[in-house]
């Protein structure tokens, strides 16, 4: 899914490319002792080893360091637990700034909200009250229903989604949280629901229709809505259409093939799919534990299924007369092979009696 909000994204790609860059001359200082280490590389080595109150020391003393971050200085306040100061501070940067407030204001939310979801909600709400930051009001109620959900209210953040969905302009914004959305009813057990919300966001945007990552998920969601067919033959038109994506993500796919084989009842498939996402996620086994617990799941219906056919036999064994329930293969072949004397025996007598009656005297 698309990074929410631009501005962290890029904070966190600036810091981690940093980090990188200064790693090797900052060992290489140490183990040198002849080249100086910047006050940025300094900077760089106190948030690795996440010494925040140092860092905002520096920070304060050198603001070079920070350069391009407004957000940098409050959120070292909140990663030291300084919520009032860093909030204070986050307010100030909105106001005094003059362009792309509305990004700001996003990524300054999630901050909050990493140390805070109240917080993070109180200060959203301020916001929208405020007729001063009326421009970035569009903005901050998606943000806001993307916390409710977080902090699972999804009663508040429907009538916000739906009511942006209808008279919103399509935004990287809106498409994100509406996908938001649709996981959160997928995992709150709503398939349905999840689904229609799914459509919608296809339709609202369309290229979604042609990117593998969302149909993916639609095939998947669709499954678990009572559409297995049709997410299956999204899967397979998605592994010719797609091969890398494929090659990249199969557990994925091995793992939504097989619940659709079960959901048609096709038990056999959906082992061979969910046996295969096992066996490729070796290097990764948390990726495959559906997988593995849908084995295991059809190894417990099979002893079931064994255990209730052994009952069912036995109920029809108790149903036998006793003589012949307790009675040993032995003994009933002894039983048959006496049976078969007994009755020679008969037919030779019969046959006897006649043929004397045949062959008395006979009177004229």
């Amino acid at each position: 899914m698309m990074v929410f909000c631009n501005n962290r994204s890029r904070f966190l790609v600036w810091a981690f490319a940093l980090a990188v860059a200064a790693h090797p001359v900052f060992l290489y200082s140490q183990d040198r002792g002849s080249a100086e280490v910047s006050e940025s590389q300094r900077f760089q080595a106190l948030l690795r080893a996440e010494d925040f109150s140092a860092a905002e020391q520096l920070a304060l003393e050198s603001p070079d360091v920070a350069t391009g971050d407004a957000l940098m200085l409050p959120w070292l306040k909140l990663k030291q637990g300084k919520v009032d100061d860093g909030i204070a501070l986050i307010k100030l940067r909105i106001t005094e700034a003059t362009e792309d407030r509305d990004s700001l204001a996003c990524s300054a939310l999630q901050v909050v909200a990493d140390a805070s979801l109240e917080n993070a909600l109180s200060l959203g709400h301020e916001w929208l009250d405020d007729s001063r930051l009326s421009d970035i009001h569009q903005r901050l109620e998606l943000i806001m229903a993307r916390l409710y959900l977080r902090n699972k209210q999804p009663e508040v953040a429907l009538p916000i989604i739906d009511k942006q969905i209808e008279h919103a302009d399509a935004s990287e914004s809106l498409k994100d949280v509406i996908f938001a959305l649709v996981l959160y009813l997928y995992q709150a057990g709503e398939p349905k629901e999840a689904l229609r919300y799914l459509e919608e966001m296809r339709s609202r945007f369309p290229e979604t229709k042609l990117e593998p990552g969302y149909q993916l998920q639609w095939a998947h969601i669709a499954t678990a809505a009572g559409q297995p067919l049709p997410a299956l033959k999204t899967l397979d038109r998605l592994t010719s259409d797609y091969p890398d994506y494929f090659r990249s993500n199969e557990v994925l796919f091995r793992i939504s093939k097989g619940l659709a084989y079960e959901k048609i009842g096709d038990l056999d498939s959906a082992t061979g799919e969910f046996t295969a996402a096992v066996d490729l996620s070796r290097s990764d086994p948390p990726q495959a534990d559906i997988a593995k617990a849908k084995l295991k799941e059809f190894a417990q219906r099979e002893e079931s299924v064994k255990l209730a056919a052994a009952a069912r036999a036995a109920a029809s064994e108790d149903l036998r007369p006793p003589m012949i329930r307790h009675t040993s293969l032995w003994s009933r072949l002894i039983v048959l092979v006496n049976g078969g004397v007994v009755a020679a025996l008969f037919i030779w007598w019969v046959y006897k009696r006649g043929w004397l009656a045949s062959a008395g005297p006979r009177h004229g």
